[in-house]
């Protein structure tokens, strides 16, 4: 991804407004139009990492987060096999 994408309840969680009669084509994918909602993000923060003013966007029917090259692109990562380590 190369921007942050949240679930629905994730986004929720955080304290965003998500108002599913707002979402709109916000990417393709492999099976076709991608529904969503734009959002900012003041703070991206995992293990003490954190990133600023991200875009992001809510995902319609998505059940996994993810961290996008966006966010990645603020901290230092190292592979590990299949594992993915944030410095």
């Amino acid at each position: 991804a190369s921007i942050v994408a949240l679930t629905e309840d994730d986004a929720r969680r955080i304290g965003l407004s998500v108002d599913p009669n707002k979402f709109g084509v916000v990417g393709e994918g492999a099976g076709g139009p991608v529904r969503g909602q734009r959002v900012r993000l003041n703070e991206v923060r995992l293990d003490g990492k954190s990133g600023y003013d991200l875009g992001a966007v809510v995902l319609e029917g998505a059940t996994v987060s993810l961290l996008g090259q966006n966010y990645l692109r603020t901290v230092s990562v190292a592979m590990d096999g299949e594992r993915m380590i944030l410095k």
